[in-house]
Parts: C-alpha cells; sequence; structure tokens
C-alpha cells in the first residue's frame, strides 16, 4: 500500500464525526514507515482541511496504538499540536507537543524533536507567552543542528 492509498483509507475511515472507526480499521494493515509518510501529507492537509485533519490523526491514533511505534507516536504528536494551534486549541497542543517532544527525545529522533518544538513556538507565542516561545525556538534550532537540518534550524 502507498502513501495516498494509505491516506485515501485514513479518510475514508475518518468519515463524517462521531462515526466509529474500527470496520475500517480491521481492513487497514500498514507498516510504520507508511503510516508516517501518511503523517507528513496529513501535516500538509491541515491547511486545507483542519476538521477533516483532525479527524484522520483520530484514525492514525488509533493504527498507532496497534503498531506500538514510538516514532508513529512522536509523528502523531507533532503533526496532532499543529493541527491544534490552526484550531486555535492552544493549551491541547501545547501538551500533544511536550509529549512529542519527550517520545522523540526518548528515541533519539532530533527532528521529529524540533518540529514538536516548532509547535510549542506557535502555541506559547499564540498565548503571549514570549518567554516559553523563545526557550522553544532555541530548542528547535538546537534540534534541527544537531540533526545537520541546517537550512530547517535557521
Amino acid at each position: 500500500m502507498n502513501t495516498t492509498d494509505l491516506l485515501n483509507r485514513v479518510m475514508d475511515a475518518a468519515g463524517a464525526p462521531g462515526r466509529s472507526h474500527r470496520a475500517e480499521l480491521e481492513a487497514i494493515s500498514p507498516g510504520p514507515e507508511e503510516v508516517l509518510a501518511c503523517l507528513d501529507e496529513i501535516r500538509g492537509l491541515v491547511v486545507r482541511d483542519l476538521d477533516g485533519a483532525l479527524r484522520a490523526l483520530d484514525v492514525i491514533a488509533l493504527l498507532s496504538e496497534a503498531l506500538g511505534s514510538d516514532a508513529i507516536r512522536a509523528r502523531l504528536g507533532s503533526v496532532r499540536g499543529h493541527a491544534l494551534n490552526y484550531a486555535t486549541r492552544f493549551e491541547e497542543a501545547i501538551d500533544e507537543a511536550t509529549r512529542a517532544v519527550e517520545i522523540a527525545g526518548l528515541i533519539g529522533d532530533e527532528v521529529e524533536a524540533a518540529r514538536a518544538w516548532m509547535v510549542l513556538v506557535h502555541a506559547y507565542a499564540k498565548q503571549g507567552r514570549l518567554d516559553n516561545a523563545l526557550r522553544s525556538a532555541l530548542e528547535a534550532e538546537r534540534a534541527f543542528t544537531e540533526a545537520g537540518e541546517l537550512g530547517l534550524a535557521v
């Protein structure tokens, strides 16, 4: 199954709000790399279809429980935090991103940690918590630099 197929199946499973995802999920059996790529696609979907992206993230959360992958949990947290920022649900975004930073740190994924730090920058800045936003920006820069992603560290 490629990323586009998985995203389409996740979006179908997400369906309308309040719909049960269990039956649709039984037919989806992606590997961790496919789920990670799908999360990258959902990150881009946030600006075009926020509600759909949030529902899709609920489906991915169920998949992530079944797969038991910390890499998926970390990326899910940073993408969900990103979506929650767009939904102006800043406290929830902070909770998701903070968990993502912790998980990414445990598995040594500096890029995902930096993405989650950037979610924190936006959430804290929107709340006027500029000291926390600045600290988060510096952590993001450090993490991107340590990961060798100098273009993202700027």
